[in-house]
């Protein structure tokens, strides 16, 4: 009898976990603030390990996920550009929550579009967490009291988040910081820093890193360039030691040892507060 019960207990558990909603996500930052809002609503799924999101192909496992999926959430088509190839899933930009407020940037084909890169700034996230919960209650009502309820909760939490992330910024307001490649331009405008150049924009395409660092650090009395752990080399950080650069690496995309959003950000901070010490 006890066996019964139990294989019983089994079937009702497995029923359950289909059952529930499934949503996937197109880096690790994101499924981060997704599954703050979901919280037990849900199972959140993250593209993990995603070095360029313009050249990533989705793999065969990933694709069945995200064809049982309810939703599919991702910054922006020119960002994750995989994703307009998809079909039979439900699709949500989360750069379009941001509205009017986004930091807008000149593409290839000279049009104005808005930075994707908006979840390295809390208080941005914080904004669209409203047009988060109503978008999940859309999918699934039942759950909506409790998505509300979570982004109430994330939201103060990103307050403190913020603050802490200005412990750290406070004393190196209006300071010059070079970038190469997008990604600061949110965290850089919150906490009043100026990005004096950017060597994805300011150079030519066959421009290695060690070669935009001698054009663009000349003029900081310490030369200090901002890139991103997905595109890094140990030989460009020998090189720029020898040209008298300090080169630091920002997680643009998350990773799996950090869990958390809160990790995630604090940890950037604590980086570019080191390096402009």
């Amino acid at each position: 009898m006890k066996f019964y019960k139990l294989l019983l207990f089994y079937f009702l558990c497995s029923i359950n976990l289909f059952a529930t909603n499934l949503y996937v996500v197109s880096n690790n930052f994101l499924g981060e603030i997704i599954k703050e809002v979901v919280g037990t609503k849900g199972r959140v799924v993250s593209v993990a390990d995603v070095k360029d999101p313009t050249k990533y192909e989705p793999g065969a496992i990933l694709l069945t996920q995200i064809s049982s999926a309810s939703a599919l959430f991702y910054s922006s088509d020119e960002l994750d550009t995989w994703v307009s190839k998809l079909s039979g899933v439900s699709k949500f930009s989360m750069v379009k929550m941001i509205g009017n407020e986004g930091i807008s940037k000149t593409a290839s084909d000279s049009n104005s579009i808005v930075n994707p890169y908006f979840w390295l700034d809390p208080m941005t996230v914080k904004g669209i967490l409203s047009k988060l919960a109503d978008t999940l209650s859309k999918i699934d009502p039942e759950n909506a009291n409790d998505f509300k309820a979570n982004a109430s909760i994330f939201s103060d939490r990103l307050d403190l988040i913020n603050t802490q992330v200005k412990n750290y910024m406070s004393k190196h307001r209006g300071k010059k910081i070079l970038t190469f490649g997008l990604g600061l331009e949110y965290f850089a405008k919150r906490n009043n820093l100026n990005i004096l150049s950017n060597a994805s924009i300011t150079n030519p395409e066959n421009l290695t890193l060690i070669e935009s660092l001698k054009v663009l650090a000349n003029p900081l009395s310490k030369k200090v360039i901002f890139a991103f752990k997905e595109m890094q080399n140990i030989n460009d950080k020998n090189n720029s030691y020898a040209i008298g650069a300090y080169l630091y690496y920002i997680d643009l995309f998350g990773s799996k040892q950090k869990k958390r959003y809160s990790d995630l950000i604090i940890g950037n901070a604590r980086v570019i507060s080191k390096a402009l010490e």
